[in-house]
C-alpha cells in the first residue's frame, strides 16, 4: 500500500491540502515548494469535412508516418559501461527471456543490462511486491526487500507475494520464497526491515535503482534524501481507492519528493481503501519504469507524474517543476 502524492479535483485542478491559499482556478497551482503545471483545458474543436480516402492508402501513408517518427528514448543507468562489462546470459536465460528480448532495442544487450542491474523495493505490500515480482520475470540481477512485520490475513487481497500458510511469518521471508520458485536466477537480499533514517544509507547503498511503495512519508522521505545523496534514481508509486500516481525521480534533474511535499501531509492516514487490482497496476508500471532506466529503452516519467483514475479509466500526464529552495535537492545542478 502506498500514500497518494497529489490528487486531482474534479475540474482538472490540483489538490494540495497542505497549501490551502492555493487557487485552483488559476492557471496552475503553486505552493511554496513546487509547481505542477495544469493541463490545459479541451478547447472546442472545430469539425474538418474529411474527403473519403482508400483504406489501402490510408494503410500505406499511416505505416510510411510510424516509420518516420523518431524513437523516443533515454540513456541507460549503464551508459558508460561497455558490453563487454556486462554479464553474459546462459543458454537457459536466454531462453526465459526470449520474448522480451524481441522488444526493439533491447536483445542481447539489455537483457545483460538488466542482469547486471540492483533494484532496492521499499515495502513489499500490493505495489512493492508485484514490482518486485515484474522485475523478477524480467531478469534483474538484484533484488533489495526491505519489509518488517509478520504476513496477517487481511494482506492478502492485494499482497501477491504472501501465501494462506504463511499467516504469523515474516513477510520478507514470504516473498524470497516466491522470488526464488518464479525465477532462481535473481539474487535476493532480504530485509526484515522497514527504512528508516538509521538505516536508510547503508540498504540504498546495496542497489542502482530504488522503487518507494512505503505506506508512510517517513519512509518516502528518508529514501528520497538517500537517492538524493547517493545519485540514485527513484520511482515513486502510489496509490489510494481507485486512484493511483506514477514519477521517476532523476537526481539532478528532476524535482524530488520534498519539491512536491517538503513536510509530512497532515492530513495522510496509514489505512486506507485498497483493491489488488488498483496497487498490482501501479507496481507493474513501477517495474517498467526501472526497466525503462536501466536499459535504455522508452521514456521514463521524469519531471511529469501521471495520475490515474480508474472509476473513470482517466489518464493523465502532469508537468512538474524543480524547487530550485528545496532543502534536499536544491542545490544540485
Amino acid at each position: 500500500m502506498s500514500p497518494l502524492i497529489v490528487r486531482e479535483d474534479k475540474n482538472q485542478g490540483i489538490d494540495i491540502p497542505r497549501s490551502p491559499k492555493a487557487d485552483l482556478n488559476s492557471d496552475h497551482v503553486q505552493n511554496s515548494s513546487a509547481r505542477i503545471l495544469r493541463p490545459i483545458r479541451d478547447r472546442e474543436r472545430t469539425a474538418l469535412p474529411i474527403p473519403a480516402i482508400n483504406p489501402r492508402i490510408a494503410a500505406f501513408f499511416l505505416v510510411c508516418l510510424y516509420h518516420l517518427q523518431p524513437e523516443p528514448g533515454t540513456s541507460s543507468i549503464f551508459g558508460g559501461q561497455s558490453v563487454t562489462e556486462l554479464p553474459n546470459l546462459t543458454e537457459a536465460e536466454r531462453a526465459r527471456y526470449e520474448w522480451q528480448m524481441w522488444t526493439p532495442d533491447v536483445g542481447d544487450e539489455g537483457q545483460r543490462k538488466l542482469k547486471s542491474a540492483s533494484v532496492l523495493v521499499s515495502r513489499l505490500g500490493g505495489v512493492g511486491g508485484t514490482a518486485a515480482y515484474y522485475l523478477a520475470a524480467a531478469g534483474i540481477g538484484k533484488l533489495v526487500l526491505a519489509h518488517a512485520g509478520n504476513v496477517k490475513s487481511s494482506d492478502l487481497n492485494r499482497q501477491l507475494l504472501m501465501t494462506t500458510d504463511w499467516l504469523g511469518k515474516p513477510r520478507v521471508e514470504s516473498a524470497q520464497r516466491r522470488l526464488n520458485e518464479l525465477n532462481p536466477n535473481v539474487e535476493i537480499v532480504a530485509i526484515n526491515e522497514n527504512i528508516s533514517d538509521e538505516n536508510v544509507a547503508g540498504i540504498v547503498k546495496q542497489a542502482d535503482v530504488i522503487i518507494d511503495a512505503a505506506p508512510l512519508f517517513a519512509e518516502r522521505f528518508a529514501m528520497n534524501r538517500a537517492a538524493i545523496e547517493q545519485s540514485k534514481p527513484l520511482v515513486e508509486c502510489a496509490m489510494f481507492d481507485l486512484d493511483a500516481q506514477l514519477t521517476t525521480i532523476v537526481p539532478g534533474s528532476t524535482p524530488c519528493l520534498c519539491c512536491l511535499y517538503p513536510v509530512d501531509p497532515p492530513h495522510w492516514k496509514r489505512e486506507f481503501p485498497v483493491f489488488g487490482a488498483v496497487s498490482g497496476m501501479i507496481g507493474a508500471m513501477a517495474a517498467l519504469e526501472v526497466i525503462k532506466l536501466v536499459t535504455g529503452i522508452g521514456e521514463p516519467l521524469t519531471n511529469s507524474i501521471l495520475t490515474i483514475n480508474l472509476r473513470t479509466m482517466e489518464f493523465r500526464k502532469l508537468p512538474m517543476l524543480r524547487d530550485e529552495q528545496c532543502s534536499v535537492c536544491g542545490g544540485l545542478s
